[in-house]
């Protein structure tokens, strides 16, 4: 006899079930589906309706950091932010730090600023010239409403600005305690009622960056973007060069901070796993580089006397190497020759593999 199949399908708030079944079970089967999504949403409404709550009030949060990250004019996000009340502190402390780095700490809050006062302190620091690089926005903790008390969050907040002239380096570290309004906007988001800026760390540095954007690589549809990464002076000129092996490009080192980009490898026909070394394997007094490629063999590329590598490459044995993560080399055997120990990355849990147990190691 033949049997007859259908397929049984239920969405409930983005979830998908998906049952397949025989004809005279479908029914049935069908209805207990239900009944599982019928306890899933019991449970929500239950067990878990705080964290779905917490979850709920931390989309207005979660949506303000999308914004940052999306914008390249953060001070307008940061005033569009529905807000009534912003609660500061005052400044009880200044510490110096090394590299010129000062920290004031403010106590607890309690100067109330309005809206309109909190956007025009905004205004000012962006007159002034001072550029958000960074956001970080966390939601620690939630408290639920219960009777006359309105819900409450904690959040952790940094911002990173700078001002090139005169230079001026600031980040903040705050906790945010946050009163929720009853009301919620347009996309069902709850609307803050006040902000008390709680724990508020200042860090600032009036001196230039001390570091400085060289070169800006992309990943591209074949190529990572940097691994492997080494540095190693090619020339000998006692200035360390930066190689880029998934961009294929060297960092040429002129000193005083300058660099020169030029490609790696002139043969370009490979792409690299994230680990490489550079070493003088053929003893003829250059440095050579030894990667493993896309194909899993390693490949030898010699080096010249200018630190350039203008031949092609070659395996250089006949065995392959699934996740290569780490190369050394050395004279193991005491024959003069420089010997390659290549170590693979082993996955936890292929082929009942499992995990090596770090916490039971009992090695001290």
């Amino acid at each position: 006899m033949r049997s007859t199949w259908s397929v049984a399908v239920v969405t409930t708030g983005g979830l998908l079930v998906i049952g397949i079944l025989s004809f005279s079970q479908a029914v049935p089967a069908a209805q207990q589906v239900q009944q599982l999504l019928n306890q899933r949403q019991e449970l929500d409404q239950t067990l878990w309706q705080a964290e779905e709550q917490a979850q709920h009030y931390e989309q207005r949060i979660v949506r303000l950091w999308d914004e940052l990250l999306r914008s390249n004019d953060k001070y307008e996000i940061l005033k569009r932010f529905p807000l009534a009340t912003l609660v500061l502190g005052e400044a009880e402390s200044h510490d110096s730090l090394a590299l010129g780095i000062t920290r004031v700490r403010f106590g607890p809050a309690h100067r109330e600023l309005s809206s309109a006062a909190w956007k025009a302190r905004l205004d000012d620091f962006a007159e002034q010239g001072y550029v958000i690089d960074q956001t970080e926005w966390h939601h620690s903790r939630f408290v639920p409403a219960e009777g006359a008390r309105p819900a409450q969050s904690e959040v952790s907040a940094v911002i990173h600005a700078a001002r090139e002239e005169p230079p001026h380096r600031v980040i903040l570290q705050a906790t945010l305690d946050i009163t929720w309004s009853p009301r919620v906007d347009a996309q069902d988001l709850p609307i803050p009622d006040q902000i008390a800026v709680s724990h508020l760390d200042v860090l600032d540095r009036r001196a230039a960056a001390a570091f400085q954007k060289v070169f800006e690589f992309a990943r591209t549809a074949t190529r990572f973007p940097l691994e492997p990464l080494i540095v190693y002076d090619l020339n000998g000129d006692g200035l360390s060069e930066i190689i880029l092996g998934g961009a294929n490009s060297v960092l040429w080192n002129h000193g005083a901070g300058q660099f020169e980009v030029a490609p790696f490898l002139d043969d370009t026909d490979h792409v690299f796993a994230d680990a490489a070394i550079l070493a003088d394997f053929t003893n003829d007094g250059y440095v050579d580089f030894i990667g493993v490629d896309i194909a899993r063999y390693p490949l030898l590329f010699e080096g010249n006397a200018e630190g350039r590598f203008t031949t092609t490459g070659h395996r250089i044995v006949d065995a392959t190497f699934e996740q290569p993560k780490s190369f050394t080399a050395g004279d193991v055997d005491g024959d003069g020759d420089l010997d390659l120990f290549i170590a693979n990355y082993k996955n936890a849990y292929e082929g009942g593999q499992m995990p090596t147990p770090y916490y039971d190691a009992n090695d001290g």
